[in-house]
């Protein structure tokens, strides 16, 4: 005698044949993307230039590049991309303020 014709489920139980173990199939779920490097690096770059003069416009390219690469390949990261970008900006026109102070009172204390 021939046997019916079972077809597999797509996900769930398997019908077993006679002999075999009973086999689950469980949906795969997607790969999500990564966060882009580059907007880790801007975000570092961004604090490091709270402290040290001239990283802030360094942080604020790789920023500015790190969106730019977000948008292209879907990666995660934007929100850390968009902080390096205001923090270095920001770290940049305060050290400038500073420095122009700092040279001001010695040009004045003289």
């Amino acid at each position: 005698m021939s046997q019916p014709l079972q077809t597999a489920p797509q996900y769930g139980y398997q019908v077993p044949q006679p002999g075999q173990q009973p086999m689950y199939y469980y949906p795969q779920r997607p790969a999500t993307p990564g966060t882009n490097g580059l907007a880790l690096v801007a975000l570092i770059l961004s604090i490091k230039s709270l402290f040290i003069p001239g990283v802030g416009i360094a942080a604020a390219i790789v920023g500015h590049k790190a969106r730019t690469q977000i948008r292209t390949t879907g990666e995660t990261g934007e929100g850390m991309a968009l902080a390096g970008i205001v923090i270095g900006w920001s770290a940049t026109a305060l050290w400038g303020m500073f420095i122009a102070l700092w040279v001001a009172l010695m040009i004045f204390s003289s």
